[in-house]
């Protein structure tokens, strides 16, 4: 120990002590920081829904309960410039790039990239299953140019139970180009680059409905809310 006008210094064993215990704390905090920081994303991403699902139901007030959720492209149904392009157009939604895809991205989409498709998506599955009525095949409704499949929302039955729209992956960004994206409708899934739920949420994924709720569901609650088989990512 030394000693300096009178004052103690500390010593290089003391100091390392010091430092030591510093690290355990910042060992101890960290993960309670993450948790906090994925709490705050998957609020974030429920807001985010409650818009679309707000600004799906204004534009279907206007357009015959009416949405549009995939078009034709000549060689079959595509998933690109999906939903939220109408809800651009119309004015029923403001900053796209926020409020139609989950902050939980890890890389994430620009917006024109929203405006293609990139953006929570809507139940394919839906379109068919335990609806009767529900879907619609249009052509020329909207652009002059693509036929449109549409769900009808006054023909769901069960609007708070029908899983409208959830937590998405495009599976060919992600195979083909190595990118973590959504994609504006899920299926059923099964092969790699299909498009599917992302339980990107600690293994869980956010959902919306017609009705205006969102909750968090696991696996099993997905594949008994949807479809047994369904394909979910990772």
């Amino acid at each position: 120990m030394s000693h300096r006008d009178g004052r103690r210094m500390f010593t290089l064993i003391e100091l390392l002590v010091v430092v030591a215990i510093i690290a355990i704390l910042a060992s101890m905090l960290l993960p309670a920081l993450h948790t906090a920081k994925d709490k705050a994303k998957l609020g974030l991403c429920t807001g985010n829904m409650k818009q679309c699902i707000v600004a799906l139901q204004g534009y279907g007030d206007d357009y015959d309960t009416e949405v549009p959720v995939v078009r034709y492209v000549g060689v079959g149904w595509s998933p690109w410039n999906g939903w939220l392009q109408f809800l651009l157009d119309g004015k029923y939604m403001e900053n796209v790039v926020y409020a139609g895809t989950c902050p939980a991205l890890p890389e994430f989409p620009a917006a024109s990239s929203i405006r293609s498709g990139w953006h929570y998506g809507i139940n394919y599955s839906g379109y068919y299953r335990g609806t009767p009525g529900v879907g619609t095949v249009v052509y020329s409704a909207f652009d002059g140019t693509y036929d449109w499949r549409l769900y009808r929302f006054r023909s769901v039955r069960n609007p708070s139970e029908l899983v409208y729209g959830a937590d998405s992956i495009d599976g060919w960004a992600l195979v083909n180009l190595g990118k973590y994206y959504q994609v504006a409708e899920f299926t059923l899934g099964g092969a790699p680059a299909s498009d599917r739920v992302w339980a990107i949420h600690h293994d869980r994924a956010n959902t919306f409905y017609i009705d205006g709720h969102t909750t968090t569901l696991g696996r099993g609650e997905l594949r008994t809310l949807v479809a047994p088989s369904m394909a979910i990512f990772p």
